[in-house]
């Protein structure tokens, strides 16, 4: 019995040593793996190709520039004005009367020379008026006759009295007739007066133009019964008309200003809009008191020649009486002034250069003038120095640029 239970057990033991002899090879196997993938890794490692590191390259902005010049320039401040008279007169009738003459070229539009007859009135009235005041005037010297004729009468007596040696007489001036002597010179005086005041009544029945002017309105006609200080025309002097501009009070103290700052004024060009051909004018005047609703200071240019009669005839452009014209006052010169144009000019008194390490610079400025298109400056840019023209989306001080062009200022 014992025998059989000994080999039924046998089958069991023979498969746990068999599991016992397979344990060191499995771990020899699973070590040779590791060893084998451990090794793999470091070769790849080693023989992995190695990634340098590259620096960013920098990018140059492109850009465009000008090269700075000192230069001089004169301060022109522009405005816009409108054509007013300088003497504008409303020519009225002195003495009563009917129209009997009349010139036909005194019209609306007329130009008339100085001395130009426009109309007479009816000259009758004034002439018999005339020939009385000159009656009255020669008895008045005939009456002035007599009496001195007998005042060298009566200083005879008066000396034959004094030599007889009778009592004095209470008045000497009437004995003298010093009284009858004063009243018949003053009315020959009185009648003297009469006669000319006739004869300046006569003169005045004749109407004629002032000064060389431009015919503005006419209110009388051929037949007309006119009375004292009725207006007959009304016109405007030719020899020089006025353009009123307006001007921030700043801006004065760059213009001559008569009476002000200076004994004649500053000169003045005029454009005339639609046409090519400019004025020349000068300033006359700072009024005393500033424009209605814009608080600006206004001035007076003289334009002689507005009707441009100096040029031939088929030359002239006449200035017209409530036109609105452009003017350039032209005001002091700047002396060692840099010029560049507004457009290269940032945050208001801001400039980039470029310097000659291809660097953009930011510089601050300080403006003396500037005007519609350009910058003045006198300090903050050097000579030569290459100001950046092109718009730059970002500009930081010491970033790269490249300069594409340069021109030269101007």
């Amino acid at each position: 019995m014992t025998t059989k239970k000994s080999e039924i057990s046998s089958p069991d033991s023979s498969t746990s040593n068999s599991r016992s002899k397979n344990v060191p090879l499995r771990i020899i196997i699973v070590l040779i793996i590791l060893t084998t993938g451990i090794g793999t890794a470091v070769f790849l490692k080693k023989t992995a190709p190695k990634a340098h590191k590259v620096e960013p390259v920098k990018r140059a902005q492109l850009v465009k520039v000008q090269k700075c010049q000192s230069t001089r320039t004169q301060v022109t401040i522009p405005c816009f004005g409108q054509v007013v008279a300088a003497r504008s007169v409303n020519i009225k009738s002195q003495v009563s009367g009917e129209i009997i003459s009349i010139n036909p070229n005194f019209d609306i539009g007329a130009r008339l020379k100085i001395g130009t007859e426009l109309l007479q009135i009816e000259p009758r009235d004034y002439q018999l008026e005339l020939a009385r005041q000159q009656a009255v005037e020669k008895k008045a010297a005939a009456a002035l006759e007599l009496e001195m004729g007998q005042q060298d009468i009566a200083h005879q007596e008066w000396q034959i009295y004094q030599n007889s040696g009778a009592p004095m007489p209470p008045s000497a001036q009437l004995a003298l007739r010093q009284p009858y002597l004063h009243q018949a010179q003053a009315e020959y005086m009185a009648a003297q007066a009469a006669v000319e005041k006739a004869q300046l009544s006569l003169q005045r029945t004749i109407i004629t133009a002032p000064f060389e002017c431009l015919v503005l309105d006419k209110q009388v006609d051929l037949g007309a019964q006119l009375s004292a200080q009725t207006t007959v025309s009304s016109i405007v002097a030719t020899d020089v008309f006025w353009v009123e501009v307006v001007v921030p009070i700043d801006q004065l103290s760059w213009l001559d200003l008569p009476d002000v700052n200076s004994t004649s004024g500053s000169s003045a060009n005029i454009i005339l809009q639609g046409r090519k051909h400019q004025r020349k004018g000068k300033i006359i005047r700072l009024l005393g008191n500033l424009a209605t609703g814009s608080r600006m200071a206004r001035l007076l240019i003289a334009i002689p020649d507005p009707l441009d009669l100096q040029r031939p005839l088929k030359q002239r452009q006449p200035l017209l009486l409530g036109d609105y014209v452009e003017v350039n006052l032209l005001g002091h010169t700047l002396e060692n002034i840099i010029s560049i144009p507004r457009s290269a000019l940032h945050n208001g008194n801001q400039v980039w250069i470029a310097s000659t390490d291809n660097t953009l610079s930011v510089r601050n400025v300080n403006i003396v003038w500037k005007d519609r298109q350009r910058v003045f400056i006198d300090r903050g840019i050097q000579q030569d120095e290459a100001i950046i023209l092109s718009d730059l989306t970002t500009a930081v001080d010491g970033m790269a640029v490249r300069i594409a062009q340069a021109t030269e200022s101007h």
